[in-house]
């Protein structure tokens, strides 16, 4: 099913109902939204059609949430007037056989209806055009997730334990020696009393027992912050995720006042669960533990993050795409590489602020296993080991809380970039003392790639839209695999300007028909299999290829074939 929601448009909602998505004749399930309800429409609905007084009755805040889904893939419908907020649509391509016309933005589109109050079910089915699914494939990759654990994990061992530095130790150590052992006798002698011996020495031991403990104490810190983070940033909006451990030296009730516009919970993780009140500080998040001495409390923060100044540009080279990062940050990445369509390329050494490396990315190359993360599976420990303590643990959870939220963005034909870094520290306050809470961090961020470097790649994955006749339908890595599919329709988002011929190349398949979709005539074309074809009327507004592959028509048999769904590319290259 499609799910739309409807927002100031009421009109619209019965014959969205009644509507058949194109081209697999989806159903539609539309429901009436409020304003609240529109924004957050992201978490369920794949399109949202507005009215009029909509988007511009928005604050610039929530406007910008909205653009952000819309970046990750939502499409909206609406009046001019309402949509440009989210883009400029002058140059809309009008959707063949409607009066929507629809420009891309990131991974979704935005769409221009003059009439949206009174278009039939029909018309709706001709508008509304399918999107994949991520539910239709069970994944066997990556391991459980669980980012409170994964976080605390990462906080725990990704900063060495430490304890106060202690000269005065060994200097107190020697004047004890030479005080209760020669200047000890020598005044004794000085006075002819040495028989006082027995009495100076147990009393001066005493005294610098007593000295030691005094200093010792006050050299121990009242509490410690050990911190993991994840930052990722998407189209210069970023996102901040943080493992918070706290430990105090002497328990009681003790608050944690987090830094202003961040919001922060308490995590129960094994062996740390004390009670915990929330509270405020001012303007400020803050919890009051109950602890007792030595005790430890963790805390899940999140935060809007300033943009991460990593500089990264593309352009045709190698296999593919030359990719330069510049690091602007103050940070040192001690790993780091690049994500291009779901396989992690690492880079060679540390990047240190202020330098630049450069990957061969392209597609096909890097790495992915089944049972690691996908940004985890491009770091070596063997690689990074002379360089910092890394901890195959903090590394793989770190990656795991990253791709709760990305990974379907992560496994698209998009650039990311990646990097492990020890630098990120954030000020809180504990009792109204500042602790400074630092550790392992992992810096994501999207890289906009243009239409040069897009047709450079040379190729696309494709999406699944649906499958008929699977009895399952698995992901490996970087692999999708169907059991027994009779029929499945495959989409292939290509770059704009793209001309000449395109194939699509399975490698092994037992599907004998291929099929593109005409979009001006809204019917299926025959194709064949690693067969050059042109894609002029091939191709919609949102740049989409659909491609039907089935059984033939007199195969009445039943095939358990477990076909690679992620080998068949749509490519363009000349291999």
């Amino acid at each position: 099913q499609l799910v739309v929601a409807v927002w100031d448009v009421d009109e619209a909602v019965a014959p969205l109902r009644s509507a058949k998505t194109v081209p697999t004749g989806r159903d539609v399930v539309a429901e009436a939204v409020d304003a609240t309800q529109a924004i957050r429409s992201g978490n369920v609905a794949q399109y949202l059609v507005i009215g009029p007084s909509t988007v511009s009755t928005l604050e610039p805040a929530e406007v910008e949430s909205l653009t952000r889904w819309v970046e990750r893939g939502g499409r909206i419908i609406g009046p001019s007037s309402e949509v440009s907020a989210i883009a400029e649509v002058g140059g809309a391509e009008i959707i063949p056989n409607t009066s929507v016309g629809v420009v891309r933005v990131g991974d979704g589109e935005v769409g221009v209806a003059l009439e949206a109050d009174s278009y039939t079910s029909t018309e709706w089915g001709t508008i509304l055009r399918d999107v994949a699914s991520p539910l239709l494939v069970r994944r066997f990759d990556g391991g459980s997730t669980s980012t409170g654990s994964d976080l605390m994990t990462a906080a725990t061992s990704g900063k060495e334990a430490s304890v106060p530095a202690l000269p005065w130790l060994l200097l107190g150590i020697v004047a004890f020696i030479i005080l209760v052992g020669p200047v000890n006798f020598l005044a004794l002698r000085a006075i002819k009393k040495p028989e006082l011996a027995w009495v100076t020495v147990p009393v001066l031991s005493v005294a610098f027992v007593g000295l030691f403990w005094l200093i010792g104490t006050g050299q121990i810190p009242d509490f410690t912050l050990a911190q993991s983070t994840v930052l990722i940033d998407e189209y210069g909006s970023a996102t901040g995720t943080g493992g918070v451990l706290l430990q105090v030296e002497q328990g009681g009730d003790r608050t944690i006042v987090f830094p202003e516009g961040w919001n922060g919970a308490r995590l129960s993780v094994a062996g740390i669960n004390p009670g915990a009140t929330d509270t405020t500080s001012g303007e400020r998040d803050a919890i009051t533990f109950e602890l007792a001495d030595l005790g430890l409390a963790a805390v899940q923060v999140d935060w809007v993050a300033d943009e991460i100044p990593v500089a990264v540009s593309a352009e045709p080279g190698g296999k593919g795409l030359l990719v330069t990062a510049q690091n602007d940050t103050p940070w040192s990445y001690w790993a780091w590489g690049f994500v291009l369509n779901g396989r992690a390329i690492s880079g060679e050494g540390a990047l240190e602020p202020g330098a630049t490396g450069i990957v061969d990315a392209s597609i096909g190359r890097g790495t992915n296993t089944q049972y690691e993360g996908i940004i985890a599976s491009g770091v070596s420990l063997r690689s990074v080991a002379e360089t910092v303590s890394a901890d195959y643990d903090t590394i793989q959870g770190l990656s795991r809380v990253a791709e709760a939220d990305i990974s379907d963005e992560l496994r698209d034909a998009g650039l990311w970039f990646y990097g492990y870094t020890a630098g990120p520290e954030y000020t809180y306050l504990v009792d109204d003392t500042e602790g400074v809470g630092s550790g392992t961090a992992l810096v994501v961020k999207r890289v906009d790639l243009d239409q040069e470097s897009r047709l450079a790649i040379g190729r696309s994955q494709p999406e699944i839209l649906s499958i008929v006749g699977a009895s399952s339908v698995e992901g490996y890595g970087p692999d999708i695999y169907a059991y027994g599919a009779e029929e499945v329709y495959l989409k292939y988002l290509v770059p704009e300007g793209l001309t000449g011929g395109v194939r699509v190349s399975p490698g092994f398949t037992s599907f004998d028909v291929m099929e593109v979709f005409d979009w001006s005539t809204g019917v299926f074309v025959a194709a064949e299999w690693d067969t050059n074809f042109t894609i002029d009327d091939l191709v919609s507004p949102g740049g989409e290829v659909v491609v039907r592959g089935s059984k033939s028509p007199s195969d009445e048999g039943y095939y358990d074939d477990n076909l690679n769904l992620s080998r068949f590319s749509l490519r363009w290259d000349e291999t």
